[in-house]
């Protein structure tokens, strides 16, 4: 613009054209500013507006997270570096902005087309013009153009300036960041309206982290744990609540955070996570701003060391640090206790087994199985010892004691240790319940208990019999009782108490069944001692003969027991068993039971005879299974029948001679079926062993079938003849009990008749003796009915005469050939009856009771009475000469066995040098037919007495069979010398075999013999006990009369005839016995009896009844003792076998030959110890006595001394040869007797006439 010619300057003042372009550089340069001013605000509103966007986010983030104070520093620092990084970027060179007003018209001429080469020239050529300030321009034509542009630009301008101008300024940059910026104020503005109280926290946090500006929490935390002091070894609950969160509580997570101080030392620092209780709490110690109740969380901590120290954590919130002391929990160490019985129980010094001395125990910490004391006693002194590990409280339950009536307890707190003593008066359970200055509990609670036992009244048992029985009004049975007591027993007793049955005097009784009445006291029947033990056992022989029992009556057998307690307490009365009851029933009614007990054992042996000949058949079969399981299996039930079967006559055996029925010919039969079932369990037993032996046997022949056990031939014949004697032998025993039955009825219906006859007899001379001088018409209804009674049973009884006559000829014709001797002992009595008229007399006997004649026909009744005892005794007679005439025979038959066994052991002798010199057989067949003949004679012998020697026959015939086979192995053409051999060899064994079987039977006999002289006299001590007994209870009431009238001593005079006359007659059986006065014991008892006796009727005939009731009671007691020193004790009761001694033995030894006494020693011992027992009793009585007489000592002494010398001379014969046995075991029955006064009494032994 400076072109070739110079304008010249405008000195007249400025022109249009300048006005123009002035106010074009003036609108540019307002261009400018406003660009300036629009690009400042644009970058200034954009980086606050980022700014408050960012401070609005993190303020958010914040919220959300609650950032902490460090993280918030780092991002404000971000932001003031960033905010600073903007101004200088973007705020300073936007203010810096000043662009040339040539460049702004380059940039409208950009803009717009139509101002392009002129805008920025005019422009530039006014800028220049400005710049030079009116100075003349380098040329002309510079100048000149320079104002055609101008003016050109200048007139534009004006036309479209303005609306150029506004093109060129965009405000719209600027109005959008200050919408960034209207919209991050109204965000912010939104969230001060909604929260100004967050806002403002928002703003501080943000702005200026540094502060303690905190949000509010959205989680509050509070701990309640209660513990200050805690418990070692128990876990601690640390329980927080939160009161306020922003999550249910299941999902909420409180944290506590811990660590253990140990000796003033803090451990690492640990955390655990709480568990949701799932309840709420109470929290009283929360913040203005937290709720009263909050949600519980708790975790279990095992505490170790000192303390600990720990905190509860939430999200935004935590509690402050608290410290727990850790403390040993109280406990119980160890305790002890003494346990001193009472007084009474110390009295016994030692002597009871429970509770004797004082007992220490050792009750551990009170947790263990060591705290429960053994069970003491009532009244026992406890002294309880308790140690601790630090000093405690004494618990509520223990100071409960002092209210205890009775318990006089005292309580004793030394620091850590207790002292508790109190009297026991019932169990008790003590927990100790410790506490300790912090009030912590102990955390296994201690418990001791200690049981008392009152001192129970006694148990008292009746052990025999061991339940209710039926016996006879003669039964001699033995009674036991047993005490028992929980401490210790005083005494044990037995009672027995008679009842008869109830009825008006006068009257009929009632029946079976009825109603009883006791007829008697109860009388004391033994007592022992118990020496303090807990069991004791008192025994003693029940005599019912002494009774006068009838059938109906009832023995009432009661068991007494006292403890030491009762001597103590009089309020405690001796226990007493239920009562064992002793029914007395006829003796028609026992006989018929021993029957009907007899006919089950024949049927048994019935059905075993039939098994064994199944047996024996399957052995014999050579074709059979031989020994096989099913063969064995039988043959030992055929043993196993049989010995069932004579345990059952054993039994029954036992129990008529525990009833005293005096019947020897039943006692034949039991003892012959006894013997019989022995045998024929031998054999059985035999046959099984060779059966066993065979099927046991290895290398037999290869069965022929499946479990067959093929037997040899001598196998077969061994096991065979066994099978055969067993059944011979129960063959044996039916037909004995089938004729042992004729006989034995017909002796007891006799027995019956005579004794229902004697009865009747009794009550006509009653009746007689009240309807004497008075016809029939001047009876009174009761005595007509009285005589009535009596004739009708008078008829009866000879209408049963008639049929027992009749069953006797049927009986006699029966066993006329199988039993001539018994059949002949029927046949008497028959005619004795016939000549007796013991019919007729019957009759006549009812035909004078009808018209009140007693007296003859009581001598009717007695003349019957007579005949029936005769024909007992003819029927006993041609009993006792059927076994002389088998006694003499079996001596005879053993006598020719022995000669026969003489011969074949001559024969075997031959065969054998035969055999060993090689010589030939001949001649020896000719001395074996002797033999065999000589045998056979034999057998035909013994066959002649029938049943009663058929083992030995059985046997010889077996014998003979063996001979013939050795002739006829003899006689063949080639002998077998060791077939001959075998054959003579088992010939040789049955003689044998024969030979002890007769000497059994022998010894049979020989014991029989005894125990009918034994029954004999155990019938004439009963007769004299009976009669003694009596005689006692009619001399007592005269004992309590102090003046004698003239009349009472005229009967007292008749009582001493009756004392002397029973002296009389014991005198006399030892020299109608040569054994009893051979047994020394009982000689001396006689001796005694003598003397008392003596005494008693000299007392008596003095009119002293009271002294002699004394004697007379000490002359039962003398009598009781030789009837109980004869009965034979139970199996089960013997110290040892007493059959070497008094029953004979089984085969040779000392019994055979019946060279026994009738009284063994074992039977002086025992009535040794029963004189024992007495005297040790009254030598006790007499202790108790308030005054004894030295007079009564001496006697008692020289008693003493006289039973000393009786024992020693007793225990020499013992230990000669054939006495007891050597060395054999004693038993409490047959103890031999001490050598001083009161020595004896133990509590197995039976006293009669102890203490009560």
């Amino acid at each position: 613009m400076s072109g070739s010619s110079s304008i010249a300057p405008h000195t007249a003042g400025p022109s249009p054209q300048d006005a123009e372009i002035a106010r074009l550089l003036s609108l540019l340069r307002s261009a400018r500013r406003t660009a300036r001013v629009l690009l400042v605000a644009r970058h200034a509103l954009l980086i606050a507006a980022v700014l408050l966007a960012s401070a609005t986010a993190l303020a958010l983030v914040d919220y959300l997270l609650r950032l902490p104070g460090a993280a918030r520093m780092v991002f404000w620092f971000i932001g003031m570096l960033l905010a600073g990084v903007s101004i200088w970027k973007l705020i300073l060179p936007a203010a810096r902005f000043r662009p040339t007003l040539v460049d702004l018209a380059l940039h409208v001429e950009q803009l717009h087309p139509e101002f392009k080469g002129r805008l920025a020239a005019a422009v530039d050529f006014a800028g220049e013009s400005l710049r030079t300030n009116g100075a003349p321009p380098k040329a002309a034509l510079s100048s000149a153009l320079a104002r055609i542009v101008i003016a050109q630009s200048g007139r534009l301008w004006n036309e479209r300036g303005p609306r150029t101008l506004r093109a060129l300024i965009r405000p719209r940059p600027a109005l959008e960041a200050g919408l960034w910026m209207s919209l991050a104020l109204t965000v912010c503005a939104a969230l001060l309206l909604a929260s100004p109280t967050l806002w403002f926290i928002g703003a501080q946090r943000v702005a200026t982290p540094w502060t303690d500006a905190a949000w509010p929490k959205r989680s509050a935390v509070v701990d309640v744990t209660s513990a200050r002091v805690h418990p070692l070894g128990t876990a601690l609950p640390l329980q927080a609540a939160v009161t306020r969160s922003r999550r249910a509580y299941e999902n909420t997570d409180v944290i506590v955070r811990y660590r253990m101080v140990s000796d003033g030392q803090a451990g690492p620092a640990r955390v655990e996570l709480l568990t949701y209780q799932n309840r709420t709490v109470e929290t009283p110690q929360a913040g203005a701003d937290s709720a009263r109740s909050g949600a519980l969380f708790e975790r279990l901590l095992e505490p170790v060391g000192d303390a600990i120290e720990y905190r509860f954590e939430t999200e935004d919130d935590r509690t402050q640090w608290r410290t727990i002391s850790l403390v040993e929990p109280p406990a119980v160490e160890s305790a002890s206790a003494l346990i001193t019985p009472p007084k009474y129980v110390q009295n016994l010094g030692g002597r009871a087994e429970r509770f004797s001395e004082p007992l220490a125990v050792d009750l551990g910490p009170g947790i263990d199985e060591r705290a429960a004391a053994p069970p003491s006693l009532i009244g026992s002194r406890v002294d309880l010892r308790i140690a601790l590990n630090k000093p405690a409280s004494v618990p509520p339950s223990f100071r409960r004691l002092l209210d205890v009536p009775g318990a006089d307890a005292s309580i004793t707190a030394e620091g850590s240790e207790w002292h508790v003593s109190w009297t026991l008066v019932e169990s008790l359970r003590m927990p100790v319940e410790l506490v300790d200055e912090h009030g912590i509990a102990s955390v296994d609670e201690a418990v001791f208990r200690f049981d008392a036992e009152a001192d129970r009244a006694p148990e008292a048992t009746v052990t025999e019999p061991p339940a209710d029985r039926e016996v006879l009004a003669t039964a001699h049975l033995k009674l036991a009782a047993e005490g028992r007591d929980d401490v210790a027993l005083d005494w044990v007793a037995l009672e027995q108490q008679v009842f008869k049955p109830a009825g008006r005097p006068g009257g009929e009784p009632s029946g079976p069944g009825g109603a009883m009445d006791p007829a008697s006291e109860p009388a004391r029947v033994a007592v022992i001692g118990a020496e303090a033990a807990r069991t004791a056992r008192c025994e003693a022989m029940l005599d019912l003969s002494v009774l006068g029992l009838k059938p109906g009556d009832e023995v009432h057998v009661t068991a007494l027991a006292s403890d030491v307690y009762a001597s103590l307490d009089a309020a405690r009365q001796p226990t007493r068993s239920a009562p064992r009851i002793l029914r007395v029933i006829s003796e028609d009614a026992f006989v018929e039971a021993v029957r009907g007990a007899l006919a089950e054992v024949r049927q048994a042996a019935i059905r075993i005879a039939e098994q064994q000949d199944e047996t024996r058949a399957r052995t014999l079969d050579p074709e059979g299974m031989g020994a096989d399981m099913n063969t064995r299996r039988a043959q030992a039930q055929v043993s196993d029948r049989i010995a069932q079967q004579s345990t059952a006559v054993q039994r029954l055996g036992e129990s008529v001679r525990e009833n005293g029925l005096n019947d020897q010919s039943l006692a034949d039969i039991l003892a012959e079926a006894a013997l019989s079932l022995a045998q024929a369990g031998q054999a059985s037993n035999e046959a099984s062993r060779t059966l066993d032996a065979a099927a046991s046997t290895p290398d037999r022949p290869e069965p022929s079938r499946p479990g067959q056990v093929p037997l040899t031939e001598d196998e077969r014949r061994a096991a065979t003849d066994a099978q055969e004697e067993a059944r011979e032998e129960l063959g044996r025993l039916i037909e004995m009990l089938d004729r042992g039955e004729d006989n034995w009825v017909i002796r007891n219906s006799i027995e019956q008749l005579a004794r229902q006859q004697q009865d009747v007899r009794r009550e006509t001379e009653s009746l007689g003796a009240r309807t004497a001088g008075k016809n029939v018409e001047q009876l009174t209804p009761k005595e007509q009915s009285d005589l009535e009674r009596i004739v009708q049973k008078q008829l009866d009884l000879a209408r049963r005469m008639q049929e027992l006559l009749q069953e006797m000829r049927r009986r006699e014709e029966d066993l006329r050939e199988a039993d001539p001797a018994s059949a002949m002992g029927i046949a008497d009595a028959m005619r004795r009856a016939q000549e007796e008229q013991v019919q007729q007399r019957m009759e006549d006997a009812a035909q004078q009771a009808q018209q009140n004649h007693t007296t003859n026909a009581g001598q009717q009744q007695q003349a019957a009475a007579q005949a029936l005892e005769q024909m007992l005794q003819d029927i006993d007679s041609a009993g006792r000469n059927k076994e002389q005439i088998l006694r003499r025979l079996i001596a005879s038959v053993i006598e020719s066995i022995k000669g026969l066994i003489e011969v074949q052991e001559n024969q075997l002798t031959a065969l054998a040098k035969a055999q060993a010199e090689a010589l030939n057989f001949a001649g020896l067949d000719r001395d074996m037919i002797d033999l065999h003949q000589n045998t056979l004679g034999v057998a035909d012998l013994a066959r002649s007495q029938g049943a009663a020697l058929a083992p030995v026959t059985s046997l010889l015939a077996r014998a003979a069979d063996a001979q013939n086979l050795a002739i006829v192995a003899l006689r063949a053409a080639a002998p077998d010398g060791e077939v001959v051999r075998g054959h003579e060899q088992r010939s040789l064994d049955t003689l044998r075999l024969a030979l002890e079987r007769a000497e059994q039977l022998d010894q049979q006999l020989d014991r029989r013999e005894q125990q009918r002289q034994l029954e004999e006299l155990k019938r004439a001590y009963r007769g004299l006990l009976e009669q003694q007994t009596s005689l006692k209870s009619r001399t007592e009431p005269f004992a309590g009369i102090e003046d004698l009238s003239r009349r009472d001593r005229v009967e007292v005079r008749k009582l001493a005839e009756q004392q002397e006359s029973i002296r009389a007659a014991a005198s006399d059986l030892p020299k109608s016995i040569a054994d009893l006065a051979a047994a020394r014991v009982f000689d001396y008892t006689h001796k005694r009896f003598d003397q008392i006796a003596s005494g008693a009727a000299s007392d008596l005939q003095e009119s002293r009844p009271a002294q002699a009731v004394a004697k007379q009671t000490s002359a039962v007691m003398l009598l009781q003792s030789l009837l109980e020193a004869l009965n034979d004790p139970k199996p089960d009761e013997q110290p040892f076998n007493e059959g070497a001694q008094s029953n004979g033995g089984g085969g040779g030894g000392a019994g055979a030959g019946g060279n026994e006494p009738l009284i063994p020693p074992l039977k002086e011992l025992r009535l040794l110890r029963q004189i024992q027992t007495d005297l040790a009793a009254k030598t006790f009585e007499l202790e108790q006595t308030s005054n004894p007489s030295p007079a009564q000592f001496e006697e008692l002494g020289r008693l003493q001394r006289e039973l000393a010398e009786v024992a020693e001379d007793l225990v020499n014969r013992m230990e000669q040869p054939g006495g007891a046995p050597q060395g054999a075991p004693s038993g409490p029955d047959d103890q031999p007797p001490p050598g001083e006064p009161g020595a004896g009494d133990s509590g197995q032994d039976a006293q009669k006439g102890g203490p009560a």
